[in-house]
C-alpha cells in the first residue's frame, strides 16, 4: 500500500464499495437516497454487544431517527423541517426494497462505523454542538469516530484545543469520557493529561496504553474496569479512587509501588497481570513486597464492618445497588468484629435498615436524608453524626475515632 494511504482512507473506500454493491443489488434505491447522503447518515458500530448475532441484524429504525435528530440538532426548527422535506429519509427506501420493520438490512454488511459522527465532530462547529455530539452516547475505545477525531487533531496540532474542550465538559460525563478517549489516543498526550481535570471523574472502561502518567492525579476517580497497559505510574495519585476489576499489566504493574493509593477505602478488586486481588489487605501486602510503603493506621474493625454492610446496598460510586437483601446475606462476608449481628442491630436502631415485616430480610431506609448519609459513608468515608454514634455504640476500642487511616505508598 502507498505510504500515504491510511487506515481511515481504507475504511472510506470499503464503505463506498459496500454501498455501491447495495445499489447494484437494489438493496438501496438511488432515486430515494444518494450515496453521499447515505454516507452522511452513517451506520453504527454496535449498541451493547447483542445486536449482530443473527442474519437479520442491522441498523434499527430508532437509531436512524436518533442519528437524524442529532445531525440536525444545531438547526432551528424551521430549517430542520425544510431539510427533512428536501432529503427524504432512508427508512422508506430501505423498507420498499424489502426490509422488515425493525433493523434495516444494509446494516448487516457493515461493522459499526461511527464514521459520520467523527466527520461531524471535526467540522467547523462551535463548542456547544461539539459537546452535544460527543455527549450523544459513549463510543467504544475502538470507535472509528474517535480515531477520526484523534487523527484530525493530530494533523492540525489541536491538542490544546481539545484539552480546553475537555475542561469545559467536566460536568458532562459522556462528552468528557469520549473527549478523553480521543485525547489519550494522541501521540505524546502525556503533557496534556497532567493538565486535564481527571480527579473524581468517571474513567471506567478506559484503556491507557503506553502513557507516562507520572504525577497525574486520578484522585477519587471511578476506575472500574479501567485498564493500564505498560504505563508509568510513578507518582500517580490514585487516592480515594474506585478500584473494581481495575487492570494493571506490564510496566503499569511494575511501577505500582511508586503510585499513591491513600487508604484504599473504595478498593474492591484489581488484576495484576494475570493475578486477581480481591482484598485491600492482599493488595497492601503485594505493594509492600514490591518496595512500596504503607502506614497501617486502618479504620477500626467496627467501621470496616459497617462499610461491608452498607456496600451491600450502595455501590462504591455512590449509586444504589439494591433496596433489600436477605437477612442471612446481610451478615455474610468478611468478619472484622466478633458479632456482626450486633452491628446490624445498631444499624437498624439508627434507621439505616428496616426489618421487613413477615420476611427474613432487611430493607434499605426510604428516608432520603439517611440514605444520603449511607452514600457519603460508602463513597467518601464521611461519617454523619448518626453513623458516628452508631460506631461509638458498637466499637470496643477505647477513645476510638473510627477514622480511616492507612496510607499506601507514594502520595497521601
Amino acid at each position: 500500500m502507498p505510504d500515504d494511504y491510511s487506515e481511515l482512507a481504507l475504511i472510506e473506500a470499503a464503505t463506498r464499495s459496500i454501498l455501491r454493491r447495495e445499489y447494484d443489488e437494489k438493496g438501496l434505491l438511488s432515486d430515494e437516497i444518494g450515496l453521499e447522503d447515505l454516507l452522511e447518515l452513517g451506520h453504527r458500530d454496535r449498541r451493547g454487544g447483542g445486536e449482530r448475532r443473527g442474519a437479520t441484524a442491522g441498523v434499527d429504525v430508532a437509531f436512524i431517527d436518533e442519528w437524524s435528530d442529532l445531525y440536525l440538532a444545531d438547526l432551528d426548527d424551521e430549517a430542520r423541517e425544510r431539510h427533512r422535506r428536501a432529503h427524504p429519509p432512508a427508512v422508506p427506501a430501505a423498507r420498499r426494497a424489502g426490509a422488515e420493520p425493525g433493523p434495516l438490512r444494509p446494516g448487516r454488511h457493515l461493522r459499526v462505523l461511527h464514521r459520520p459522527a467523527g466527520h461531524r465532530a471535526v467540522s467547523p462547529v462551535s463548542p456547544g454542538p461539539f459537546e452535544r455530539l460527543l455527549g450523544w452516547r459513549r463510543f467504544p475505545p475502538d470507535s472509528i469516530a474517535l480515531r477520526l477525531l484523534s487523527h484530525w487533531i493530530t494533523q492540525h496540532g489541536a491538542g490544546e484545543e481539545l484539552l480546553l474542550r475537555l475542561t469545559q465538559a467536566a460536568g458532562h460525563p459522556i462528552a468528557f469520557h469520549n473527549m478523553l478517549q480521543a485525547l489519550i489516543a494522541l501521540p505524546r498526550c502525556d503533557a496534556l493529561l497532567r493538565e486535564a481535570p481527571l480527579e473524581r471523574q468517571d474513567l471506567s472502561g478506559l484503556v491507557f496504553t503506553g502513557i507516562a502518567l507520572r504525577d497525574v492525579s486520578l484522585r477519587g476517580a471511578n476506575l472500574e474496569a479501567t485498564r493500564f497497559v505498560d504505563c508509568d505510574l510513578t507518582g500517580c495519585n490514585l487516592a480515594d479512587a474506585i478500584l473494581a476489576e481495575t487492570v494493571f499489566t506490564g510496566t503499569s504493574h511494575a511501577t505500582l509501588p511508586q503510585a499513591g493509593f491513600g487508604d484504599l477505602a473504595r478498593f474492591v478488586s484489581v488484576r495484576l497481570d494475570r493475578r486477581k486481588v480481591e482484598s485491600a489487605d492482599a493488595f497492601v501486602q503485594h505493594i509492600v513486597a514490591k518496595g512500596g510503603r504503607a502506614r497501617t493506621d486502618d479504620p477500626c474493625a467496627a467501621a470496616q464492618q459497617l462499610t461491608g454492610v452498607f456496600r451491600k446496598f450502595v455501590k462504591p460510586t455512590g449509586q444504589g445497588r439494591r433496596n433489600w437483601l436477605d437477612a442471612k446475606a446481610v451478615l455474610t462476608g468478611k468478619r472484622y468484629i466478633d458479632d456482626p449481628a450486633a452491628l446490624v442491630t445498631a444499624v437498624v436502631q439508627a434507621g439505616y435498615l428496616t426489618p421487613a415485616r413477615g420476611r427474613a430480610r432487611y430493607e434499605r431506609t426510604t428516608d432520603d436524608h439517611r440514605y444520603a448519609e449511607m452514600i457519603a459513608y460508602v463513597k467518601d468515608r464521611r461519617a454523619a453524626p448518626g453513623i458516628t454514634a452508631l460506631l461509638d455504640a458498637v466499637c470496643r476500642e477505647p477513645g476510638c475515632t473510627h477514622a480511616p487511616g492507612r496510607q499506601l505508598a507514594g502520595n497521601p
